[in-house]
């Protein structure tokens, strides 16, 4: 066997390669060695893992909140449904495998076509960063126009669709991002978002006097503009939509819990109920997309053994304490935590095992036995 392709081999085809009995009980001493210095070193950082995995949960709900928060009052029940716009989908684009904006919106009238892409950020390290990552997401849309008006608007190629481009983000960063704007030229326009108490979304509307168009920072249509005014004290909902093409598997895991109903033995997920309340948060989406993360989801539930199958393929069982959703999503975090911290020493001891046996190929390759010649 070549040394590349027993490099990833099994354990038992590794030690048949070494064939030496002393590179044989090197080797399996070595190895068991390197796991217990791998566990030990994960166990010594147990707590920064922990909190490094919380942080990133934390940071899609936060995303998740702003993005509810963006495109719920377009919906059929939300409070700006009679001006016109409609939310068409999350993650547009995401199918083309390209770098991608969080939502599209769209207002079609026999005068005009105006499709809203936006995106949500709910912490921002540099503004200048985030700025050109706009500008960037921006080129990747124009290049991909004729997809965008065939696949979502429902448009012909020649049909003229004026672009709008948002950024949502908490109160807090709106006049920085503005400004931040401005100072790049203009081009995207600021919508501030309440990430505590009342679920609250307008516009940052920019100062009069500065030194670009003020227009290139607001919406063409006077409606929208005067419907997201800050007077207005519009209104939205964090928790509209569950599931989101991108989102955090954990945050996807969630949607179990919503999907929950009592049954003989505790709490129960039925799998058809889990498909149907998917396909209401993704219905941009086909049928054998809303397959795959139904089965997908059903699936890392019981890998984390936060599930368990009761009927074949139908009915799993929560296994967790309790049936109020906080404790229950406590309980689900904790395991997707210990699952992932697995996965990771797993990985960690993985990359060391394959360093270990270059070391052992060229340990090999110096010693002759009766089956080299």
């Amino acid at each position: 066997m070549e040394p590349g392709t027993v490099r990833s081999s099994s354990e038992e085809d590794f030690l048949d390669y070494l064939s030496v009995p002393d590179l044989k009980k090197e080797y399996n001493s070595s190895l068991k060695g390197l796991k217990e210095k791998v566990k030990k070193e994960f166990e010594s950082h147990k707590d920064f893992f922990e909190k490094s995995k919380k942080a990133a949960i934390e940071i899609d709900r936060r995303h998740r909140d702003l993005i509810n928060s963006c495109v719920y009052p377009f919906t059929n029940s939300g409070p700006l449904a009679a001006t016109g716009y409609k939310y068409i989908r999350a993650a547009p684009l995401s199918e083309l495998d390209v770098p991608n904006l969080d939502f599209l919106l769209f207002k079609h009238t026999d005068r005009f076509s105006i499709a809203v892409l936006g995106e949500c950020k709910g912490s921002i390290s540099n503004y200048n960063s985030l700025v050109r990552e706009l500008q960037e997401r921006v080129s990747v849309v124009e290049e991909n126009l004729d997809f965008l008006k065939k696949q979502y608007l429902k448009l012909s190629e020649s049909k003229q669709v004026f672009l709008e481009y948002v950024v949502a983000v908490p109160t807090n960063d709106a006049v920085e991002m503005v400004n931040k704007i401005i100072e790049n030229g203009g081009g995207q326009i600021v919508w501030q978002i309440s990430i505590a108490g009342n679920p609250e979304i307008s516009i940052a509307f920019p100062a009069r006097g500065i030194p670009i168009p003020r227009e290139t920072m607001m919406h063409k249509d006077p409606q929208l503009n005067i419907a997201l005014d800050p007077s207005k004290h519009t209104q939205s909902n964090r928790n509209a939509f569950n599931v989101f093409p991108q989102g955090h598997v954990y945050t996807k895991l969630c949607s179990l819990i919503c999907s929950a109903r009592p049954g003989d033995s505790g709490l129960v997920v039925r799998k058809e109920e889990l498909k149907k309340d998917i396909s209401q948060d993704l219905f941009y989406m086909d049928d054998i997309y809303i397959d795959k993360e139904t089965d997908y989801i059903l699936e890392k539930g019981k890998e984390i053994d936060f599930l368990e199958c009761i009927e074949k393929d139908n009915i799993y069982k929560i296994k967790a304490r309790g049936t109020k959703r906080n404790k229950l999503e406590t309980q689900l975090e904790e395991k997707w935590i210990k699952n992932q911290s697995e996965h990771d020493l797993d990985k960690a001891v993985e990359e060391k095992k394959l360093l270990l046996r270059d070391d052992f190929i060229k340990k090999r390759g110096k010693v002759r036995t009766i089956f080299d010649f």
